[in-house]
């Protein structure tokens, strides 16, 4: 399923490249906020699979 559409950030290469977390260094950008609503997105299928919720349930929202 899609979650998200994470724009062309420049500073993703350089930050991880460096060895550090982009959302970490660059947390107040918009692109920062998109991943973290990516990540809280993925975050709640995982959280539905491990309460037992099918399959269905998840594919219904």
């Amino acid at each position: 399923p899609f979650l998200g559409r994470i724009p062309i950030e420049p500073e993703i290469v350089s930050s991880t490249d460096q060895g550090k977390p982009f959302i970490q260094v660059h947390g107040k950008t918009d692109t920062a906020r998109i991943m973290d609503e990516i990540t809280g997105r993925i975050m709640q299928r995982v959280e539905s699979k491990k309460e037992g919720q099918g399959k269905e349930k998840i594919c219904q929202r």
